[in-house]
């Protein structure tokens, strides 16, 4: 390449590999630390008392230098051979670890806030000149991205969903043009690496103080490794040190070439200020990957700001730091660009769309007919009446209520589509007294297979019927996701994996209808204090999936929120009744400080 060509990506990478060999000595030198601590301290007395006594028992000189020579040199060699192996491992499966980790998707295709983030990553991708980037989604209500680097080269950019519901569209362009500027910058690869060896002394340190043993085992010292904990704390500080003198330095970079490929420094400084105010925390994982993310993905708004100890152990530079570095580009103060960001904040607010109307349009449910009201029944036998169905013959089967009980009288189907059947439940036929396992009849089995054929989803239906009405629901967009709605009861089927991405998004407003319901609950939940939940104080009995017909499972949507919900597991959706997704919605708002408005 001649001097003064611009490199392109992939030399840029090759260089950053090639930079990443000069850690292998470095960590050698880290690891012969800490396993000599272990070696000399722990055993190299008992190794040294072994050869004196082996030596006097040949009768032979003792020279007092040789044990203590043997034992370094076993010591490189562990040392050089595991750093090695590290080195290959966080090379290779790092980037496949750390989208495991955060538990990152491909985007969805049919969600409008996941096509525009796409058409943004694709804008940046082409202004940087970078090869065709691959985007992932991290179902999480922080507000964080990372990029990473695949083992095949592959850049891989992971934005969270609280990132898609805060950030402006500007503001996203900013934050994916602040990850691939890492990407040019060839500080993904090396920060990456990094991590991972890193990660390797927070394992050392979890194992020495037996973090996963039992909890019988929590209070007995039993099994504790003092020397070795003290080695991967040493280990664990000095490269949380490099890796923090290194990202903290090109978080500036990174900030600076983001505001090249955007020219909007503003944009550059609102993603970051609410990256930083808003809940970042991804979930639990090693603390050595806090480098990767755009902020520390720490579990309370506002944390790693600036303090005396920011300097030294922070991964990133304080907020107000990089905030106002970019006014000086954007030619205003900090505290203008802050008024900006929450005046951005402020119109988008009033800008949201009813998602109800105010007053109760509530229809009278019809009674759910007898033939749909069984688990496992898939549709209406043709020919036969709701009021009176025919007479059914087929061979039934109980089960057990307690003991020396049975009860029940289910056909195969129905049994099969039970939400706590299995194959090892213990049976019989009705009539009979004598028990068997379920799955050594050749009838229940056939019937689980057809059970699980008909929930794989190569059955589903286009339009499927409200569970209540038995009306054909129609594709609805909701928060930029597509669900299927009931125009007449207006209950409401959505994805499971679609659920987060509705609560953490701000698009639409509820009336005081809304917020009187979610009152109400919250007042209800306050004299539950054990969270008891009985299936049984809900109307309208059990309620068939739209699209396979098996019983759905009656559920609080979860701990904290106890609104009951209706799930199907095969087919991995939930149905809210009316005004249910958006009583959740105003309590998860009124949660984050939005008050549910």
């Amino acid at each position: 390449m001649k001097p003064g060509t611009p490199e392109s990506f992939w030399q840029m990478q090759q260089s950053a590999v090639r930079r990443s060999f000069w850690l292998l000595p470095f960590i050698g030198a880290i690891y012969f630390i800490c396993f000599g601590l272990v070696i000399f301290a722990g055993g190299g007395f008992v190794f040294l008392i072994l050869q004196t006594a082996s030596s006097q028992a040949r009768g032979s000189g003792f020279d007092p230098a040789l044990p203590w020579l043997q034992m370094a040199a076993a010591t490189a060699v562990l040392a050089g051979g595991t750093a090695a192996y590290q080195w290959y491992r966080a090379r290779y499966h790092a980037a496949d670890l750390v989208v495991d980790m955060v538990r990152a998707r491909p985007m969805n295709p049919k969600d409008r806030y996941h096509q525009r983030l796409l058409n943004v990553v694709e804008e940046m991708r082409i202004a940087a000149g970078l090869p065709k980037v691959a985007l992932m989604v991290v179902p999480s209500p922080a507000v964080n991205s990372m990029a990473v680097l695949g083992a095949d080269g592959q850049p891989k950019v992971l934005v969270s969903e609280g990132m898609l519901a805060h950030l402006t569209r500007d503001e996203q362009q900013a934050a994916v043009a602040h990850e691939l500027a890492h990407l040019i910058n060839g500080d993904t690869f090396f920060v990456t690496v990094l991590c991972s060896l890193a990660g390797f002394f927070e394992r050392m340190k979890e194992f020495a103080t037996n973090t996963n043993r039992p909890a019988h085992h929590e209070r007995s010292d039993e099994g504790a490794h003092p020397f070795l904990y003290i080695a991967a704390a040493i280990g664990a500080l000095l490269l949380k040190l490099l890796s923090t003198t290194i990202s903290r330095t090109r978080e500036f970079a990174a900030d600076a070439k983001a505001v090249e490929l955007t020219r909007n420094p503003a944009a550059v400084a609102g993603a970051v200020y609410k990256a930083q105010m808003r809940r970042s925390f991804l979930g639990s994982f090693p603390q050595s990957f806090t480098p990767m993310f755009i902020v520390a993905p720490e579990s309370e708004p506002g944390a790693n700001d600036d303090g005396w100890l920011s300097g030294w152990f922070s991964t990133h530079p304080p907020m107000m730091e990089r905030v106002k570095a970019l006014s000086s580009l954007a030619k205003a103060t900090p505290e203008q660009l802050i008024h900006a960001i929450h005046h951005g904040e402020s119109l988008r607010e009033a800008a949201r769309v009813d998602a109800v109307p105010e007053q109760d349009p509530r229809a009278s449910r019809p009674a759910i007919p007898a033939w749909w009201m069984g688990a496992g029944v898939l549709r209406k036998p043709e020919g036969v009446p709701d009021e009176e169905p025919a007479a059914d013959t087929t061979e039934r089967w109980e089960l057990p209520a307690g003991p020396d009980r049975w009860s029940g009288a289910h056909t195969a189907e129905e049994l099969v589509g039970l939400p706590f059947f299995s194959l090892t439940m213990f049976v019989r036929r009705a009539g009979s007294d004598q028990p068997e396992v379920a799955r050594d009849n050749a009838r229940i089995l056939r019937a689980f297979k057809d059970f699980r054929q008909r929930n794989s989803g190569a059955h589903r239906v286009d339009a499927p019927e409200c569970p209540h009405c038995r009306v054909k629901t129609r594709v609805d967009e909701y928060e930029g996701v597509p669900t299927h709605l009931c125009p007449k009861c207006r209950g409401r089927l959505v994805k499971r994996a679609d659920v987060l991405a509705v609560l953490t998004r701000r698009e639409v407003k509820f009336p005081p209808r809304i917020r009187e319901l979610a009152k109400q609950f919250r007042f209800n939940a306050g004299i539950n204090p054990r969270k008891r939940f009985d299936a049984r104080e809900r109307s309208g009995g059990v309620l068939p999936c739209p699209f396979c017909g098996v019983a759905m499972l009656e559920k609080p949507f979860s701990y904290q929120y106890f609104v009951p919900v209706d799930e199907c597991v095969g087919c991995a959706v939930t149905w809210f009744d009316q005004d249910e997704l958006e009583v959740l919605q105003a309590l998860v708002e009124e949660a984050d400080g939005h008050g549910g408005k």
